[in-house]
């Protein structure tokens, strides 16, 4: 039993999406996606032309690998690296990184660095809602 609940927990850690900036959004299953061992990112798409079926390359300067963290917020949404999360304990969005030195993921809050738990909610990404993480003004 505790070798199928570690499985479980594993499975999300495998999970990746990729955010394209050059159209701005992340690259859905009509994209075929590949890490090769250096590290670099191969994208496609397939699509009819006319008479042909054409591939169309993503610019690798452009791809961005987001990795799971293999948790869920509080909505049972997986949570990547580059989310953005409201942690009812503060005031202030946090930002979901990895932290090379610690080799884990982190909550990153200004200058402050923590682990998580799942009492916090994803609100965001840093692509799409990169306002999330400007100080609120007060009015």
């Amino acid at each position: 039993m505790e070798d199928k609940i570690l499985f479980l927990k594993m499975r999300n850690r495998l999970k990746y999406r990729v955010f394209y900036k050059k159209i701005n959004q992340y690259l859905d299953d009509e994209w075929s996606i590949s890490i090769n061992r250096d590290g670099s990112i191969n994208a496609c798409r397939y699509y009819e032309c006319a008479i042909d079926i054409k591939c169309e390359y993503a610019e690798q300067d452009q791809l961005v690998v987001e990795f799971c963290t293999g948790k869920k917020d509080k909505n049972s949404n997986l949570i990547y690296d580059g989310d953005i999360a409201q942690d009812p304990d503060c005031y202030e969005n946090i930002l979901i990184k990895w932290d090379e030195d610690d080799a884990s993921f982190r909550l990153i809050q200004g200058n402050t660095s923590n682990e998580f738990d799942n009492c916090i909610e994803i609100i965001g990404n840093i692509h799409e809602n990169p306002e999330l993480l400007e100080p609120e003004s007060e009015e």
